[in-house]
């Protein structure tokens, strides 16, 4: 008669090492797994209860050209609004856009001008340029606005009111180097008048360069100083948009390149403070093209965003 201990041994099962071994390491990740997605949902659940709830923003509509200048320029009512809140409730004011006069297109153009030379705003103006350019009277009133400011800057006539000449390159510079939205991207005529009638502008001032380059009759009083006023600007719009406006205006930028190469090595009516800002300028355009280039530009004031 076998023993018990004899008979207990017998009907044991035999545990195999790697089998314990493996039952052993998935029982350590299983209770290691359920404590990481515990703690996980715990964090996720805390952050969910910590966001606060974002109020959906209901556009407010303006109802005439006075409540939408105030909306741009009064501190009080506009330090309310970010600029995502003013562009709402532009587009939800147009009706009132629809049915302003050309006075009225006139009186808001001459605001947003303003905001751009004596604000240093451009990049905040340029962003509301797409809702107003759905309307014809208002790409007529800011078309003409803009060639009458550039030809008082290269004229050398003086700036009404309190606005600064010495903005107007950073101003149009502006106008290209914006992130246009698609459809208004292209600087033709059609797709984008107001992107359009700034580079004729800036390639105005390239050909008044370009034509004194050749040389020829000693130049008049007046002509050497549109010469060099237009040199200036040229230079001015380099040194406030920087890179970028190599990488938005590449075409451009090359027949700028072109012309500044010129001027500085054979064009003798150019002053001399002024041909040194087209050589920096000159140098700047050989720093563009590489890769590693640090892009920056000229700061401008936006509207605080809440």
């Amino acid at each position: 008669m076998q023993s018990l201990s004899s008979r207990t041994s017998s009907t044991r099962p035999r545990l195999d090492g790697n089998n314990a071994n493996r039952r052993m390491f998935a029982s350590i990740q299983s209770t290691i797994r359920s404590g990481r997605d515990s703690k996980s949902a715990a964090a996720a659940s805390s952050r969910i209860e910590r966001e606060p709830r974002r109020k959906e923003y209901t556009p407010l509509v303006l109802k005439s050209v006075d409540e939408i200048i105030a909306q741009l320029t009064d501190s009080g009512k506009r330090g309310e609004h970010s600029t995502d809140q003013i562009k709402q409730n532009l587009e939800a004011s147009s009706s009132t856009l629809a049915e302003m006069w050309d006075e009225e297109w006139a009186k808001l153009v001459e605001v947003l001008v303003k905001m751009c030379l004596v604000s240093d705003e451009a990049v905040f103006v340029v962003e509301l340029l797409p809702i107003c350019m759905k309307y014809a009277d208002f790409l007529e009133a800011f078309r003409e606005r803009m060639i009458a400011v550039a030809s008082a800057f290269v004229l050398g006539e003086q700036a009404g009111g309190e606005r600064r000449q010495e903005q107007v390159p950073a101003f149009l510079g502006s106008m290209l180097c914006a992130r246009w939205p698609r459809g208004m991207h292209r600087d033709t005529l059609e797709s984008n008048p107001i992107l359009f009638t700034a580079i004729e502008i800036v390639r105005g001032w390239i050909l008044v360069v370009q034509d004194s380059n050749e040389g020829g009759a000693k130049k008049s009083e007046e002509t050497t100083e549109l010469l060099n006023r237009c040199s200036s600007a040229l230079a001015a719009l380099c040194e406030s948009q920087q890179r970028s406006l190599w990488l938005s205006r590449p075409e451009l930028v090359d027949d700028m390149y072109k012309c500044f190469k010129r001027a500085i090595t054979h064009n003798l009516e150019i002053d001399g403070d002024i041909k040194c800002s087209l050589l920096h300028s000159y140098m700047l355009m050989t720093e563009w093209t590489r890769s590693k280039a640090v892009t920056s530009k000229c700061s401008t004031t936006q509207t605080a965003s809440r």
